[in-house]
């Protein structure tokens, strides 16, 4: 159970890290083209 926790909260983690990652790059992409 924790560690299906543990895991849920890494992977949650890894998500919104890709996402504002992604985010960033296409503002920095909208702002040049």
């Amino acid at each position: 159970m924790v560690n299906g926790l543990t895991l849920g909260s890494v992977y949650g983690l890894i998500a919104i890290g890709y996402t504002m990652v992604y985010g960033i790059i296409g503002m920095i992409n909208f702002a040049h083209g």
